[in-house]
């Protein structure tokens, strides 16, 4: 399974405009501005990216029932919230 992640990731980043947009903007940001790339899209993207992964981590591990969505809110909202937090 996590091969196939990676594969899709591999595929993301190298074949979709997005993808190396999100490759570009690690590399120079101030670049892809004067492409014409809005960068707060550019960082939703990654963002969402990573929180898709984490949700898809976090699954696999406590495993998905509906006993204990409370637990998974909780744990998914505080990792959102922190990480806001540090952006700003």
């Amino acid at each position: 399974m996590l091969w196939v992640v990676i594969d899709l990731l591999w595929l993301f980043v190298n074949r979709t405009r997005a993808g190396k947009a999100l490759l570009a903007s690690s590399m120079n940001p101030r670049g892809l501005t004067l492409l014409g790339f809005e960068l707060s899209h550019i960082y939703l993207l990654a963002w969402t990216l990573y929180g898709v992964l984490a949700g898809g981590l976090l699954a696999s591990f406590l495993g998905v029932s509906t006993n204990n969505t409370g637990q998974l809110t909780a744990s998914a909202f505080s990792i959102v919230a922190s990480a806001a937090c540090r952006v700003r």
